[in-house]
């Protein structure tokens, strides 16, 4: 019913934009162009209606997936590649979202196919308009609070001398390696922090769920100074979410800069200008290698790491053309940190046997945020 009644629509449409002066269908030139007012009308609120409902899923959709989303990150994977992306977070959103959204759309046009010859249809179409545009006035100002849209224009427009004051820029500092060159292996936790240990130990548990991590920090730096107590470091802007934190930690920069001024946008570059960890590591002749069980591709770490040192990618297409794991084997975002650990080990057993230094950069991902990836060997001790 729904084909053809867009069907007799746009057919209404082109006849009476004919400007043919003859009646159209034993209908009179003016009553032709009523209808043609009418079809428009209808087309237009129900592409009103879908977009209005497609707005307010979405972003409802959004904020129930990322609660801490900051307009940083939805700016920067706005300009990534999708390519990578978890297939399960797609369909969430297809089905959260997409999907209502065509089924609104199909129910309000039955309405109007259905009552279009009656009385209310007018006042049906006034109230479809009234209720869209409250819903986008409502979800506009949440997304607008929630993201602190404004302090972000805000900052975009304010000159800021942080950078200035605190980056220590290494084309500026002498940097001198010893003779025999000590290796690298920089692991990046996924959504880890000092609040899973106990609160004796300055997290948030009653227990706490990371013991061996609060006791090798407490051995190591935490940024606690002298207390026994776990601290950690403050958090710009620009490096709350995984890709920011990487570039961070290896940069020395919060991933704050202009997009468009570093070619996110085409995805040739990846701040080209920056001098990080990998390039200083390529030039003293470090073997590197980024190893992650997700497509590298993603938030575009493959462009980054290979811009910045020629990492060599070890990830989840990796281990399906090198037949690591079977070609169709698929878990969360690729495998599972159990075999990311099982072939670091053994990226470390290959290395040992070489004389060149290296850097072994490896990134976790069954912690992430929010709901995370439970394997098989996890035990069900904290639930």
């Amino acid at each position: 019913m729904e084909i053809f009644y867009y069907n007799e629509c746009f057919r209404k449409i082109t006849d009476a934009m004919s400007g043919d002066k003859k009646e159209i269908q034993g209908e009179s030139v003016l009553e032709s162009k009523q209808k043609l007012f009418n079809y428009i009308i209808i087309f237009l609120c129900e592409v009103f209606v879908f977009l209005s409902a497609l707005f307010c899923l979405s972003m409802r959709w959004v904020f129930f997936t990322w609660n801490n989303l900051t307009m940083d990150e939805l700016v920067f994977h706005l300009n990534t590649p999708l390519e990578g992306t978890n297939e399960g977070m797609v369909m969430e959103y297809i089905i959260y979202a997409l999907l209502p959204s065509i089924v609104i759309l199909i129910v309000i046009s039955i309405i109007i196919y259905l009552i279009q010859y009656k009385k209310i249809y007018h006042r049906f179409i006034v109230m479809c308009l009234l209720i869209s545009i409250s819903l986008i006035g409502v979800m506009g100002k949440y997304t607008w609070d929630n993201l602190k849209i404004g302090q972000y224009i805000h900052s975009q427009n304010t000159e800021s001398t942080f950078i200035e004051d605190y980056y220590v820029n290494p084309d500026n500092v002498s940097i001198e390696f010893p003779d025999k060159k000590r290796n690298l292996i920089y692991i990046f936790l996924e959504s880890m922090e000092t609040t899973y240990s106990d609160l004796a130990n300055g997290g948030g548990y009653d227990i706490d769920i990371i013991p061996e991590l609060t006791s090798l920090a407490q051995s190591n730096e935490d940024f606690s100074g002298n207390s026994t107590s776990l601290n950690g470091a403050y958090v710009p802007v620009g490096t709350t979410w995984t890709m920011g934190a990487m570039f961070a930690q290896t940069s020395g920069l919060p991933l704050k800069v202009s997009i468009d001024g570093n070619d996110m946008d085409t995805q040739t570059s990846f701040f080209s200008g920056v001098n990080t960890i990998g390039n200083i590591l390529e030039n003293e002749g470090y073997s590197q290698t980024l190893l992650i069980g997700s497509d590298a591709t993603f938030g575009g770490r493959r462009l980054y790491f290979t811009e910045h040192g020629h990492y060599e990618m070890f990830d989840y297409e990796y281990a399906k053309e090198n037949k690591l794991i079977p070609k169709n084997y698929k878990v969360w975002w690729g495998y599972e940190d159990k075999k990311l650990f099982d072939f670091a080990k053994e990226k470390l057993l290959d290395f040992s046997k070489k004389d060149e230094p290296f850097n072994l950069t490896m990134l976790t991902v069954d912690t992430h945020f929010e709901d995370g990836y439970i394997c098989d060997d996890c035990t069900d001790s904290f639930n």
